[in-house]
């Protein structure tokens, strides 16, 4: 009755139990009602085997009584065949007889149980008196007193009579006792097989309750959070929360937190992805559109429902769509730099976009962002006119007056006085100035758009080294630096006439920051996929907020560094375009001992 109360209690869900307990229950509570059940039948079992026992020891009593007269009768006839015959073999028989009698009797004492005690004592009482009775006749047998002998013949038989009366009636109380004994069997094998019936019974009950209760407290809880967890990836509202302290009701409940933090992510990216300028979209591999924000509209002319399950290629330049998806292959398994493609507006107007692509094993789609470059596409080439323009229409004329001065300097247009030849001298310097500053502007403009082709060979780092010192010396002489450089001498492919002026450059900066008589260090540094060159110098250093900027065009590391250190800015803007156009990468670190550390490394 407990254990039901303890059963149901927990399938209500009033008593939510932790996991431990619950299995605590499902091997306690079997184990009990088994313990109660084996003990139950062992008691019975035990019961019925004293009933065999006592009418086993009833049969032995009848058969001892049996037996005694029997063996009582044997004697008698015995002894009478030895009184007619005089043979010896029935006196033998007739002691036999007599010795078995007195055996017998120890017997049956021995074994008589209290409900018949008396009744074998009397019984034994009056087997004695026939022994004794046998004993004088063998006497008078064996002396020939007749009239004696018959007296005691009568008298036995008389005797005989009662004891035969006496076993008759012990006979048949057993035997009423006994068929008392066997009802009592039959009423206790019914019982062990009630009490075997109703155990199983119970087991059976006991084990489907325990089943409901455990898939409802248990099996069915799980399938909750089965649900949910599978709701959470379908993005669907989940089950009502699960109550209770258990571990299960725990995971639910993180489950719902998980759910509301995912709710509120996706609420952001909503905002994010429909307020953002650029397109973001997902399609599949086949390029049908899953989704897309609201951005389409601004970009292709199209609302973004509009958009849905039609495909991208559709948007695409149809001169371009093999490209296309040859790209949306090869993203599939490797990534991919972004690319551009030629797409289509609603009114038939081009816009160059760049695609911005991630592919999703799990989702098998890809996430894209498209980013509308047309007008920075169309500011490039503008820039390029206006280079072309600055190569053709300014650096000709310029050139053009940088002879004439020149002739005119050199007299011949005629003889001028000394104060006009300095300043002509002056004039062709800043004229020169002007013209090297419009060449350098070309070279980068050249190299960061791509036009200029690399001519790589193959060349040692001593090579390269060698040749920039040599440029140099001469400057660094002439202030008493002197040059030092370790690391190992590696081989580097590149275009080595621009990579030695790289580094023709960072000497020269190093040489114009630093004080005189100082060290210029030169290390290079090899490893599985890079050559790295650094070049250390004893300077002033380069502040932390200038690293960055020092790079790009006319950008200096000091603002007086423009007048009392002449210099265009763009040296290390072209550096840097030289670098990056060889795959490599430039920078610049604070010199333990004092000053800069300018490094560049190129792919092996």
């Amino acid at each position: 009755m407990e254990i039901t109360l303890i059963l149901a209690t927990l399938g209500t869900g009033s008593m939510v139990l932790k996991l431990s307990q619950k299995t605590a229950l499902l091997i306690v509570l079997p184990f009990c009602f088994e313990v109660t059940f084996v003990t139950v039948l062992v008691n019975a079992q035990k019961a019925l085997e004293a009933e065999y026992e006592r009418e086993f020891k009833a049969k032995d009593e009848l058969n001892l009584i049996n037996a005694e007269l029997r063996v009582m009768l044997e004697a008698g006839a015995s002894l009478g065949m030895y009184h007619a015959t005089r043979d010896q073999n029935f006196l033998e028989r007739f002691r036999r007889c007599h010795a078995d009698l007195q055996k017998l009797q120890k017997t049956l004492l021995s074994k008589s149980t209290l409900e018949n005690e008396l009744d074998v004592s009397e019984f034994n009482k009056g087997v004695q008196e026939v022994v004794t009775t046998f004993d004088r006749m063998e006497v008078l047998v064996n002396s020939g007193d007749r009239l004696d002998l018959m007296r005691s013949v009568f008298a036995g038989n008389a005797l005989a009579g009662k004891i035969s009366a006496m076993g008759n009636a012990i006979l048949a109380k057993a035997n009423s006792v006994n068929e008392a004994q066997r009802k009592n069997e039959a009423k206790l094998r019914t019982a062990l097989d009630y009490v075997v019936l109703t155990g199983l019974f119970l087991n059976i009950v006991g084990v489907i309750l325990m089943a409901v209760v455990f898939h409802k407290s248990t099996t069915g809880r799980l399938n909750v959070l089965w649900k949910n967890a599978r709701n959470i990836t379908s993005g669907l509202s989940l089950e009502p929360a699960l109550t209770g302290n258990d571990e299960i009701a725990a995971i639910d409940n993180g489950l719902h937190q998980m759910a509301e933090a995912l709710a509120a992510a996706r609420d952001r990216e909503l905002a994010f992805t429909e307020n953002a300028v650029d397109v973001i979209c997902a399609f599949d591999k086949s390029g049908q559109i899953q989704r897309i924000n609201r951005a389409s509209s601004n970009l292709f002319g199209y609302q973004a429902k509009d958009l849905l399950n039609t495909s991208i290629f559709d948007l695409v330049k149809p001169s371009e769509r093999a490209r296309s998806a040859e790209l949306l292959l090869k993203a599939t398994d490797r990534e991919v730099t972004p690319f551009e493609v030629t797409m289509l507006r609603k009114d038939g107007a081009e816009r160059i976009v760049q695609w911005a692509l991630r592919w999703s094993g799990i989702e098998r789609g890809f996430f894209a962002v498209f980013h509308d470059i047309s007008e920075q596409k169309r500011t490039e080439r503008l820039r390029q006119e206006v280079v072309a323009m600055v190569s053709h229409d300014l650096r000709s004329p310029l050139t053009a007056v940088d002879l004439s001065l020149s002739m005119l300097q050199a007299g011949s247009y005629g003889a001028i006085e000394d104060k006009a030849k300095m300043v002509l001298a002056r004039s062709r310097e800043s004229l020169g100035r002007l013209i090297a500053m419009i060449n350098t502007l070309l070279d980068v403009e050249k190299l960061e758009s791509g036009s200029i082709k690399l001519d790589y060979s193959t060349v040692s780092s001593k090579v390269l080294l060698d040749k920039a010192i040599d440029t140099v010396v001469a400057l660094a002489e002439s202030k008493g630096i002197g040059f030092t450089s370790t690391g190992s001498n590696t081989e580097i492919r590149c275009d080595a006439e621009k990579i030695i002026s790289v580094i023709v450059n960072l000497l020269s900066n190093a040489i114009k920051f630093s004080p005189a008589d100082s060290v210029i260090s030169i290390n290079v540094i090899q490893d599985l996929a890079f050559t790295k060159i650094d070049i250390k110098d004893q300077g002033r250093g380069v502040p932390a907020e200038n690293k960055e900027l020092i790079f790009e065009r006319f950008k200096q590391s000091e603002k007086t560094d423009e007048t009392q250190l002449k210099g265009s800015g763009l040296g290390l803007a072209i550096c840097k375009a030289i670098v990056e156009a060889h795959n490599g990468d430039i920078g610049v670190t604070d010199n333990r001992e004092g000053g800069s550390c300018f490094w560049f490394c190129l792919p092996i």
